[in-house]
């Protein structure tokens, strides 16, 4: 901070990535905001505990300007965005359901990298994250942490370095019947084995979570990138999924039922983005505009495939044929349990579309589309998205339909 100035320089905090003519804030908040709170939910929010504990030191500083590393320096509407830090943070970290630590190494192998994906899979579920540098806490604060925390995921360490010696306090920390683990690979050829710090765990009697992300070839793909995220949704959804049930028993079931008699289509959805190839069954889809023609697409927001249906993302949606064998078959496929990575396509008879997706051939027609818009529509996301192109691949063929016995499941 300079004193004289009274200007906060800063690297992640309070940045953004958006770039214009100016070097300030001058186009707004309305303008900015959207940035700015997506570059909070992707860096910042599984840090949220330290970013309340950074604002309450700067607190009595005569703040007029922020220097940011990212985006545009914060003058025009510094107290606004000052506040959205605060409110994000306070709601991030507020106790509303399971929580997971995250420890990772400054400074080593991809291991920031790999535990900022992992930790915004699981903020993507609403589960609360708290990570901590392994170089840089200490013992009271493991066993703070570790007490507050029921699962407990870390990167590799160095061999013989302060953060190994840390995840030795962690693991007098923990208790059997209270914690969970998932150990992480920092990719860096230095680090401690993942099946050594994988054992130890074992051999405590601390049960495994996930089985540990370990990369075994070089150079790292962005499907190995994405894996991770994936990882953190696996377990996101795994550790919400009893509180969302008990909300759907809580219910009106006669509405419940009511609601399920809505129809629907069935579809395969795909998309290749940065080198990443995905696909899901979907049904929560609907015509949505005839000039110019555009669709929504419903995806749950701990859905592995939501980093790829964004703003600005194509996807391909795949018809399928209702009464055809070879619509069960791709519908077995998609639907089976897939570990963090696996590509999803591997086996299916597929072309590659204009827009990089995947166009099915068991599929009686396709749509390809880009997502030019998003609601935030509670435990999902509701896509706009322009139909850019499509084919009939069967004339004749009736798009198979997808009934319900209620609302509260797909």
């Amino acid at each position: 901070f300079d004193h004289r100035t009274g200007t906060l320089f800063t690297c992640d905090a309070f940045g953004m990535h958006y770039c214009s003519d100016h070097p300030e804030d001058v186009e707004g908040v309305k303008e900015l905001l959207p940035h700015y709170a997506t570059y909070y939910d992707c860096l910042m929010k599984p840090n949220a505990r330290s970013v309340l504990t950074a604002l309450g030191k700067i607190g009595h500083f005569d703040l007029k300007m922020v220097a940011t590393g990212h985006g545009p320096m914060l003058s025009e509407n510094l107290e606004s965005f000052l506040e959205y830090y605060k409110s994000w943070s306070e709601k991030a970290t507020a106790k509303i359901g399971p929580s997971v630590a995250v420890f990772w190494v400054s400074r080593f192998g991809e291991s920031e990298r790999l535990a900022q994906l992992f930790a915004h899979g699981l903020t993507s579920c609403s589960v609360n994250v708290e990570m901590h540098d392994l170089n840089a806490v200490d013992a009271l604060e493991i066993t703070e942490c570790v007490g507050r925390n029921e699962i407990i995921a870390f990167t590799a360490p160095p061999a013989e370095s302060q953060a190994a010696i840390n995840i030795g306090s962690i693991l007098a920390n923990l208790k059997p019947k209270k914690h969970q683990f998932m150990v992480l690979d920092s990719c860096e050829d230095s680090q401690e084995p993942v099946a050594l710090l994988r054992s130890r765990m074992l051999e405590a009697n601390i049960p495994e979570v996930l089985p540990a992300m370990e990369v075994k070839n070089r150079p790292i793909t962005a499907q190995v990138f994405h894996s991770f995220e994936e990882a953190g949704m696996q377990i996101g959804k795994k550790i919400t999924q009893k509180n969302k049930a008990k909300a759907a028993k809580s219910q009106d079931k006669d509405l419940s039922k009511a609601l399920g008699r809505v129809a629907s289509s069935l579809y395969i959805v795909t998309a290749k983005k940065a080198g990443v190839r995905h696909a899901m069954v979907a049904s929560w889809v609907t015509p949505a505009s005839s000039k110019p023609l555009g669709v929504s697409l419903t995806i749950a927001k701990e859905r592995a495939m939501e980093p790829l249906l964004r703003i600005g993302d194509s996807f391909t949606l795949n018809l399928l044929e209702e009464g055809k064998p070879q619509t069960l078959a791709v519908m077995k496929h998609f639907l089976q349990r897939f570990a963090p990575g696996v590509d999803r396509l591997e086996g299916v008879d597929h072309i590659e579309g204009s827009n990089g997706a995947a166009v099915l051939r068991s599929a009686c027609a396709y749509l390809e589309c880009k997502i030019v818009s998003r609601m935030d529509a509670a435990d999902h996301w509701v896509g706009y998205a322009e139909v850019l192109g499509g084919d009939v691949a069967r004339s004749s063929a009736t798009a198979a339909v997808h009934h319900r016995k209620v609302g509260t499941y797909y």
